[in-house]
């Protein structure tokens, strides 16, 4: 299993009554995720935060669409229970 930092682009929300001056400065966010990349395909890239030591279970995941990747940087190689 391959541990993994994903950089990618995500959307910019807000919640609240705002002017059209203060939503014109908005953009889309660069962000990172660090956790077990799970799945890398054409259409995803796929990342757990938690996984079992037997890589059955897995938490807090984050699916993101593979345009939205700007790359991913595997740090880790980590060899789990079997």
């Amino acid at each position: 299993m391959q541990l993994a930092i994903v950089k990618f682009v995500d959307s910019t929300t807000f919640g609240h009554w705002d002017t059209i001056d203060n939503v014109d400065t908005l953009a889309p966010k660069t962000c990172l995720a660090a956790g077990w990349l799970v799945e890398k395909t054409e259409k995803l890239v796929k990342v757990a935060l938690l996984i079992s030591d037997k890589a059955d279970a897995m938490s807090n995941w984050i699916v993101i669409p593979a345009g939205c990747v700007l790359s991913v940087e595997v740090v880790m190689e980590a060899a789990l229970d079997e």
